[in-house]
């Protein structure tokens, strides 16, 4: 029987199709060289490859990268590939890229505040000087000042994904459930994750202490200025003075 993360990744283009907004909002900041951590099957990678960047893209699931490649080969697409635990970014060389990319609340699937500073350390030795990071995580500010216990239903062709939060002091218990309807037989996987809260606060001070400047948070992929009630939180940081 096919795993939780397995099933993600054979709908994961369907649950979440690339966001014409992210591509245009990462272009906006990206430098020739990128490297994509957490990639998922690609989508943004991929994309930006096509359009002559010289992209890398990691992730930590086998299952992924397995997509990601298949979709390299049929398009013919220049993508470096490595399935490869953001913890282990360190096996590229240092001042390799122009800017480093983390998306999709990836950062917080570390298992503490000491490993996302360890990671964000390691960003910035692998970008070039005035390198940029763009990370993209949820709005941890307004799901614990609410009480926020559930985020909408993501419910796409036959596929229905539900996602609700639990605290459990110092994190947050995700769990999340995938129903697929074939032909009127549902199939229903879960997986329950714990998360790192971190807050718009703690995520400027983890980069400062990283060697980041010039730290912007925006509150959507439109360009949205960050607000306490903003769906996400994306920061854009430059590496050095």
């Amino acid at each position: 029987m096919m795993s939780f993360y397995e099933m993600i990744s054979e709908h994961y283009d369907v649950i979440f199709p690339v966001n014409p907004k992210q591509v245009e909002f990462v272009r906006r900041y990206a430098g020739k060289r990128l490297l994509d951590m957490a990639a998922g099957t690609g989508g943004l990678a991929i994309t930006l490859a096509k359009e002559g960047y010289k992209v890398t893209a990691t992730d930590l699931e086998q299952e992924m990268t397995a997509q990601m490649s298949a979709k390299k080969e049929q398009g013919n697409v220049p993508l470096e590939i490595h399935t490869l635990d953001m913890r282990d970014i360190n096996r590229f060389k240092e001042e390799t890229f122009h800017t480093i990319v983390c998306l999709g609340n990836s950062l917080v699937h570390l298992e503490s505040q000491e490993e996302v500073l360890d990671v964000l350390k390691k960003t910035s030795r692998l970008l070039t000087e005035q390198g940029q990071l763009i990370i993209q995580i949820v709005n941890y500010d307004r799901i614990l000042k609410e009480n926020i216990q559930e985020l909408p239903i993501i419910d796409r062709e036959s596929i229905q994904f539900f996602r609700t939060y639990e605290w459990r002091e110092p994190k947050i218990r995700f769990h999340g459930k995938l129903i697929i309807d074939n032909q009127g037989e549902q199939q229903i996987f879960q997986q329950t994750t714990e998360l790192l809260p971190i807050t718009s606060e703690i995520l400027q001070q983890l980069l400062k202490e990283s060697g980041f400047r010039k730290i912007q948070l925006f509150g959507s992929f439109q360009g949205d200025s960050y607000q306490s009630d903003s769906p996400a939180i994306i920061a854009v940081a430059v590496k050095g003075q």
